[in-house]
């Protein structure tokens, strides 16, 4: 005999966990309304920060919020009672083993069920309900019935009696608002009475969450409708993508083999060009496919969820879990969900009929060129964040107008809190761990650490270089006008102390400090006694313009900075010699980094990226987007990690990222 639809529906989705897939034992109900075994979903667990992510839609949950932990998350009882019910179905339709009467206790054979009590009837009891006052109203059906699967929703919606487990005897027929939990009559005048609490007929209040429910189903219903459609868009645009791909690099071809032999190899480089271009597109087509398929996937498990306990579940059930579920359903409808598919899309090949000049050039409708590796490249650098900390305020771990970052040896992050006077301290993880004293900074602009753990700090309130341990300052550099003679000696015009901001340490400890003077830039070289020992930028040659920031590479030899006025970045050797010189138009360039194989990463402060530009001084890409006018920048390892320290001064916070180094042919971590 087939089985009905029901049957089969249900058994399907809301009897098997989707980590075992066994039938549920003691499920547990998640926030994000998926259930699943309590054994299964104490495997979950992450014990370092004791949360769990629920494998289906990815969703958070701390059970810090459970006074039990696992034990204290809800029991879904619509399960354990739908497993019951579909279990009973089961041994009857199979009848491989005796379906005996429930009602009495002679160990004859059921031949009927009982729809009103949900007891197996033999041809005894059956004949008992039939003559007995008491049974009056009760309808049955024979097995025959129940195996062809006429009864079966009945069944399922049935809404079995339930007994208060305070008052023996008393049935449930109220329900407390003020508690939100359904109460006999005895609860009325004793433990829910008014005006403490406010109560209602207990039907009356299944109809009101039914509609409520309903209300914010149709809210859901709508939210899947945008995602679809935006999934559409995406298939549509990645068919586009696809479309001009083929086409320009059909176009390249055709016009490479015009030009023969000689051009062969441009041609294969503009293929390239074509490829990577794609591959962005691509990428960023795939990103956003996957957050819709996630929310997508989130609506729908969440809209069957509760549409079926709805459908199938007794006022029992719909009502406690009420809160739970529209707290759910409010978390999906406010979601912001990214339809909009505003990037370009194309892929085009524009022809260069100049024939001294290169074949054309790969561009999208923007007329964007490719930004992309070239041949030369075999390792790809990105970045994946990590976590972030702080906020605007005064207290400690909050931010104002933040600035310079360092990273001692341990990991612990040092941040230049300008608007704050002071210098903060950070673990590796974010947490507060300490701060400056009162008073021993007045505008700290940036930070470094030499190799004995101390603070090197540049007091721009103060005009001064501070080097300092947790609370005691030992070594204040700063303008002298007798004493011990600098280098050279002091102008009454010597302006590079009005306008102190960066700081960096070389690999013996000399401290490195820049001034950000409009057109008179300089550096100067310092002992970490605060002697001084050499300055770049002190003629008009090097033409240093606005020096926010500096940074020393690997061999401790050479100095990389970022010229912020002249929109470059610029690498000198501590005698003054220049190397090279890297023009980065429409670029703010403020903090600015190394990392172990001399890799420059730089922030650019106008639009909210940290670039990266090789050894050789080429520029290779970007590495972070979406920051809002950051600044400081550093590198630290943890646990052998190489992470990515940047100060995002505008939203005033720290963020940390993941920095990681592809092999060409390597899938990315």
């Amino acid at each position: 005999m087939a089985a009905s639809p029901i049957f089969s529906e249900v058994s399907e989705q809301f009897l098997r966990c989707k980590i075992c897939f066994k039938d549920f034992t003691s499920p547990k109900l998640l926030p994000c309304l998926h259930s699943f075994c309590r054994g299964c979903v104490a495997k979950l667990v992450h014990a370092e920060n004791c949360s769990l992510d629920c494998p289906v839609c990815k969703h958070h949950i701390s059970l810090y919020d459970y006074q039990d932990g696992v034990d204290g998350l809800r029991d879904n009882d619509f399960i354990s009672s739908l497993t019951e019910t579909m279990g009973m179905l089961k041994k009857i339709r199979k009848r491989e083993d005796a379906i005996l009467c429930t009602c009495c206790s002679a160990g004859n054979d059921a031949k009927s069920y009982c729809l009103t009590c949900a007891d197996l009837l033999c041809s005894d009891c059956i004949g008992a309900h039939t003559r007995l006052k008491v049974f009056k109203g009760h309808n049955s059906a024979t097995l025959d019935d129940l195996r062809s699967g006429k009864y079966t929703e009945c069944l399922l919606q049935y809404n079995k009696p339930s007994n208060c487990q305070t008052h023996e005897g008393e049935m449930m027929r109220f329900y407390c608002r003020t508690c939100e939990k359904p109460i006999c009559r005895d609860c009325t005048v004793l433990d829910h009475k008014e005006p403490g609490h406010k109560y209602c007929r207990l039907s009356e209040a299944v109809t009101e969450c039914r509609a409520s429910l309903k209300k914010m189903l149709c809210e859901v219903k709508m939210k899947i409708s945008l995602v679809t459609d935006a999934l559409k868009s995406v298939a549509k645009s990645e068919q586009e993508i696809s479309k001009g791909k083929q086409a320009a690099v059909e176009k390249i071809r055709m016009e490479a083999r015009k030009r023969q032999d000689d051009i062969v190899q441009m041609r294969m480089t503009l293929e390239r060009e074509t490829n990577t271009l794609s591959a962005i597109k691509e990428k960023q087509l795939t990103d956003l496919k996957e957050s819709l398929d996630l929310v997508l996937l989130k609506l729908n498990s969440s809209f069957d969820f509760t549409e079926t306990v709805l459908k199938m579940g007794s006022d029992r059930d719909i009502l406690s879990g009420k809160s739970q579920i529209e707290t759910r359903l409010k978390e999906l409808t406010d979601t912001c969900v990214e339809a909009k598919l505003d990037f370009d899309t194309a892929v085009k090949f524009i022809v260069n009929y100049d024939h001294t000049d290169p074949l054309g050039t790969v561009v999208d409708d923007s007329g964007t060129f490719v930004d992309g590796p070239t041949d030369s490249d075999v390792t790809q650098h990105f970045c994946k964040f990590l976590f972030e900390f702080g906020k605007r305020g005064s207290g400690p771990g909050e931010f104002c107008d933040p600035e310079g970052v360092a990273v001692t040896k341990s990991g612990d992050i040092a941040v230049a809190d300008k608007g704050n006077c002071r210098i903060q301290v950070f673990d590796k993880f974010g947490s507060y761990k300490y701060q400056s004293p009162d008073n021993m900074f007045k505008t700290p602009t940036d930070v470094a650490v030499n190799a004995d753990g101390h603070f090197i700090t540049v007091d721009y309130g103060e005009r001064s270089v501070k080097i300092t341990s947790i609370d005691l300052c030992h070594v204040t550099i700063r303008k002298r006008d007798n004493g011990v003679p600098p280098l050279s000696p002091v102008r009454i015009d010597d302006h590079f102390w009005n306008y102190l901001h960066g700081v960096t340490i070389d690999r013996v400890g000399h401290v490195i400090v820049s001034s950000s003077r409009h057109d008179t830039s300089e550096i100067r070289v310092f002992t970490p006694y605060g002697v001084e020992v050499s300055r770049l930028g002190e003629s008009d040659v090097l033409s240093l313009d606005r020096i926010f920031y500096m940074c020393v590479d690997s061999t401790g030899q050479n100095i990389i900075v970022s010229n912020h006025g002249n929109r470059s970045i610029r690498k000198f050797s501590l005698d003054g010699h220049e190397k090279w010189s890297t023009d980065l138009p429409g670029h703010f360039l403020t903090g600015i980094c190394c990392d172990d194989e001399d890799n420059i990463m730089v922030v650019s402060y106008r639009t909210g990226q940290v670039l990266m530009i090789r050894k050789d001084g080429t520029f290779a890409g970007h590495v972070v987007e979406g920051l809002n006018h950051p600044e400081g920048i550093a590198f630290t390892t943890v646990g052998g990690n190489k992470k990515l320290v940047v100060v995002d001064g505008g939203n005033n916070r720290v963020k940390v990222y993941q920095y990681f180094r592809k092999e060409q042919g390597e899938d990315s971590a």
